[in-house]
């Protein structure tokens, strides 16, 4: 038997056993878990009102698959439409089970799969979202870590370092089309904020940082490009938020040990004072997918 026919087999026998469980299964009770070596299946029954903007998580040691379902009304007419409880059939597995397809070597995390059915086993299919259904998968990617030093020129004017200019970084990736580009930024000194942006090679729009992504402790300083449209290179420029009006003050950071020149109160700084800053950029580039089953391959279309 071919590796094609025995997993559409093997998972064939998977919804087979969550169908069973699932006529077993009591709407609003918890999940019927089921765990074998490689994977986890989760059934349970819910109100459609139960259904809208649900956080449905599965996991098996280190490995996690979640989805945050939409409340927006497009999704709430189709569940409002069903006749009875709807069905939720939850699946993480390990290893990708769809290996025949040309792209399965981009498939490089634990494989997730979320079916809705109706009470008489027919599998419910939503398009036209308003809201798009999020989906977090854990992942183990190389990531590519480089230390940088950012030079920033200040200016000592009444008792405040004030940005002479704006200073930034520029790092270049290779995408491939939809692939995103996920990265860290940390300085290892200040407690700084950064403003972000990333930009295919050829857009030659003015750079405005003002428009930029902000990273901070809200995020985890981390930023997530959207998937690009094309193959090719990509640019990533990194730019430190000292202050909301760009002034930097004496009291508020320890500047003095991270010049060149050390300055005092009161004493007018040298021209080329610069305040060095030491970054750590934490990158990977990852692509969101899906199994599209018409197609019987990996496709990114719709999926960012």
């Amino acid at each position: 038997m071919s590796l094609q026919k025995s997993s559409k087999k093997i998972l064939t026998l998977v919804d087979s056993i969550a169908d069973a469980a699932l006529a077993i299964t009591k709407p609003a009770a918890e999940p019927i878990v089921f765990v074998t070596d490689n994977m986890n299946i989760a059934v349970m029954k819910k109100s459609p009102a139960n259904t809208l903007g649900q956080n449905l998580a599965n996991s098996r040691s280190s490995n996690i698959g979640q989805f945050l379902l939409p409340s927006d009304s497009r999704f709430s007419d189709v569940l409002d439409n069903l006749q009875g409880d709807i069905s939720l059939q939850m699946m993480l597995i390990d290893k990708n089970p769809y290996v025949w397809d040309q792209s399965s070597h981009d498939v490089t995390t634990p494989v997730v799969s979320l079916k809705m059915k109706t009470s008489d086993k027919k599998v419910v299919t939503v398009t036209d979202l308003q809201e798009p259904v999020e989906i977090q998968i854990s992942n183990r990617a190389v990531t590519e870590t480089t230390h940088f030093t950012l030079e920033i020129p200040l200016q000592f004017i009444n008792n405040t370092y004030h940005v002479d200019k704006i200073s930034m970084l520029k790092m270049s990736t290779n995408l491939t089309t939809g692939h995103s580009i996920i990265m860290s930024v940390k300085s290892q000194q200040l407690d700084f904020q950064f403003r972000i942006l990333h930009k295919p090679h050829g857009d030659r729009t003015k750079l405005n940082f003002t428009s930029g992504s902000l990273l901070n402790d809200g995020n985890n300083f981390t930023f997530i490009s959207t998937s690009a449209s094309t193959d090719g290179l990509h640019y990533t420029y990194i730019s430190p938020v000292l202050h909301t009006s760009s002034d930097v003050s004496f009291t508020t950071y320890d500047l003095a040990n991270n010049f060149n020149t050390i300055c005092e109160s009161a004493i007018a700084c040298e021209d080329n004072t610069k305040l060095l800053v030491n970054l750590t950029v934490e990158s990977y580039s990852v692509a969101c997918l899906y199994w599209k089953e018409e197609k019987e391959a990996w496709k990114n279309d719709g999926c960012q």
